[in-house]
């Protein structure tokens, strides 16, 4: 059993090169295998070194993508042309990523989407699941301050599959991940029973760059993992082409060489 961690999380449509730089960042520090994008509007953004990205951008400007770890490459078998949803498979995992409409006059589409578009990105699936993003609805009211946005097609559709929304099934404690007007958890991540029953841990975090907190997943996995092997560290030379990479290494060598005093004899600074 490998552990991996799943996330989602709403980007609100990053286009500054500051706030990519931030989600890069975010990125790198928490280490995720799975990461579930939601209202894209640039696919073409610097996937970080060691990830591979998946896009779909539909005819509205807004879209999904999937990020994951090089060694948790996975196959992409369903986009649909919105943009609105993308799922890929791993090992006999189905990830699917979903960014459903919102607002009153979206109604008849939303319910479209949960009724068909949905049902599209789980056509075929494994037996295993996970289903994450940003739904625009919820199904508790106890899951939102302000109005109750119910959508009893999605709610049709967790109960007919089984599915366990990983927030409810690891703690009581309340949590919201978006408040325009009115708190509310629109943000989250459903797994099938035999997938959920090895969930480890899920938790929210900060995330500066948008208005939406991500949700993060911990499972344990029985799928095989391709990881590397011990071998001989090689300094990757086309780092020294970048500017932000040698600018980092002079700030770095005058500060270690303002500490050259702190140290007994060369050998040990």
């Amino acid at each position: 059993m490998v552990t991996i961690k799943v996330a989602t999380l709403n980007i609100n449509g990053l286009v500054s090169r500051t706030k990519l730089a931030m989600l890069d960042e975010f990125l790198r520090r928490q280490e995720f295998e799975f990461l579930l994008l939601q209202e894209v509007t640039h696919p073409t953004f610097d996937t970080p070194r060691g990830y591979k990205s998946y896009f779909i951008v539909g005819t509205a400007g807004r879209g999904t993508a999937l990020i994951t770890r090089d060694e948790f490459t996975s196959k992409i078998v369903k986009q649909l042309p919105s943009g609105r949803g993308i799922a890929a498979e791993y090992k006999g995992i189905r990830m699917i990523n979903i960014y459903t409409p919102f607002g009153t006059v979206k109604r008849q589409e939303r319910e479209h989407f949960y009724t068909s578009d949905l049902t599209c990105l789980l056509q075929g699936s494994p037996s295993n699941m996970i289903v994450g993003g940003d739904f625009n609805c919820i199904l508790n009211k106890s899951d939102t301050t302000g109005h109750f946005n119910y959508r009893q097609a999605l709610d049709g559709l967790v109960r007919g599959l089984g599915l366990q929304d990983m927030w409810q099934a690891d703690s009581s404690r309340k949590i919201f991940t978006h408040s325009p007007t009115g708190a509310s958890r629109i943000d989250r991540i459903y797994t099938t029973k035999d997938l959920g029953a090895n969930e480890i841990g899920v938790e929210t975090v900060a995330a500066a760059f948008t208005d939406h907190l991500p949700v993060i997943l911990r499972l344990a996995v029985d799928v095989p993992i391709e990881r590397r092997g011990r071998g001989l560290w090689k300094l990757n030379a086309s780092l020294l082409e970048e500017a932000a990479f040698s600018e980092n290494i002079h700030q770095q060598w005058v500060t270690w060489t303002q500490q050259r005093g702190k140290y007994p004899d060369w050998t040990t600074w």
